[in-house]
């Protein structure tokens, strides 16, 4: 790592930017270093960004008052009673600082940081040349929703941990126990569908993945249905929990037709449909664990088209797919043929460029509520 890297991400780190995502690509034994020097400096442009009432983030700031009006005991009987209680544990232990700030600082940092690193690993183990793993970057960065993750943190943090225990497990082929999948659903219980198929399909139990599957893809459009059922369960504060949440989820097609960022999403989803299309002829050359993470995917397809009744939930489903997804195609890019790798590269890009053009909008959206020079020339010291 150079020393003018590290002078120039101290004082004003989105400079450093362009070098950290050069460090993070040609250096093999620091390169996760960089990509935390990179995460935190997208966490401190998010640090100067002040949210609009309607993000999740605004909220998030209203219960991290609340923890700093009640005892300790009422927070922790509180936040234990919630289905994600590691999220609401993590708002608490910020809350503690006085600074409400400081919960998108760390969030977005270490919601880059997930991602980024298991992109990182997966492009070095695979040996590709360092234009292609900057072309691989380059259009996760560009796909990489920002205002997203900014808005909301808990489901982009819940869906980098699960993401890293799918590499762990699944590519990188390490020994992890399924109960693990579930940590992910304490920062935000829509990963709890997910965990339960991956871990049905880690135990080779396809015909009842099939059925749970099957099960979940039909009840899910029918919001209503799901909580009549759950209604005449013995009560408990978790239930209570899941309740509160299903109830903000109810269906509302017309908004949805009418919500230009579905109809983005939708189009995203074919487009991922298209390119597993291309790409069905490597399942011979796959290993059972790869094989295993081929299956996730494609069950995921109909869970995820199941929640288009829903924007909020497709959007959530959407995002893990596509990560996923983009994954897989990474580490079976050489098993294509050039033409494929050509057109499935493009179909990315597409989708990329589209995805920074809607960020710049977000974005511009914010213009009245960040001081855009403390936002360009924020550094470290920001924070205290």
């Amino acid at each position: 790592m150079t020393i003018a890297t590290l002078a120039i991400f101290v004082i004003i780190p989105i400079l450093s930017i362009p070098n950290t995502i050069v460090g993070m690509l040609t250096d093999r034994k620091f390169y996760k270093l960089y990509v935390a020097l990179f995460s935190i400096a997208m966490g401190l442009l998010a640090y100067n960004m002040l949210p609009i009432p309607e993000y999740d983030l605004s909220r998030y700031y209203l219960t991290m008052e609340d923890y700093s009006g009640n005892d300790f005991i009422s927070n922790i009987q509180s936040i234990f009673t919630r289905l994600d209680s590691l999220s609401y544990l993590f708002m608490y232990v910020i809350s503690l600082s006085g600074n409400v700030r400081l919960l998108q600082f760390v969030g977005v940092s270490v919601g880059y940081y997930l991602l980024l690193s298991v992109l990182l690993q997966l492009c070095k183990s695979r040996k590709y040349h360092w234009v292609l793993n900057l072309t691989f970057v380059c259009i996760f960065l560009s796909t990489f929703e920002f205002i997203h993750l900014y808005s909301g943190l808990r489901n982009y943090i819940a869906i980098g941990l699960f993401i890293m225990l799918l590499y762990k497990d699944m590519i990188k082929t390490s020994r992890l126990r399924s109960w693990m999948y579930f940590i992910p659903a304490l920062f935000h219980s829509s990963l709890i569908i997910p965990a339960i198929l991956i871990c049905l399909l880690r135990r080779h139990l396809r015909f009842i993945s099939m059925i749970f599957v099957t099960v979940i893809s039909m009840l899910l459009p029918s919001l209503a249905l799901v909580k009549a059922v759950l209604a005449r369960l013995p009560t408990s504060p978790i239930l209570e929990s899941i309740l509160d949440k299903l109830k903000w989820y109810d269906p509302n097609i017309q908004a949805m037709l009418s919500n230009d960022y579905f109809i983005f999403k939708f189009l995203t989803f074919v487009a991922i449909l298209f390119v597993l299309y291309i790409v069905r002829d490597v399942r011979d050359k796959l290993s059972e664990k790869h094989l295993a993470l081929r299956k996730f995917i494609y069950f995921m397809i109909p869970i995820t088209l199941a929640m288009v009744v829903n924007t909020t939930f497709f959007d959530r489903y959407m995002t893990l797919l596509y990560f996923v997804a983009y994954l897989y195609y990474i580490y079976i890019y050489k098993l294509l043929t050039n033409r494929k790798r050509a057109l499935t590269i493009s179909v990315f890009t597409i989708i990329g460029l589209i995805t920074l053009y809607r960020q710049y909008i977000y974005i511009s959206l914010l213009s009245t509520h960040t001081q855009w020079l403390d936002f360009i020339t924020s550094n470290i010291f920001s924070i205290w």
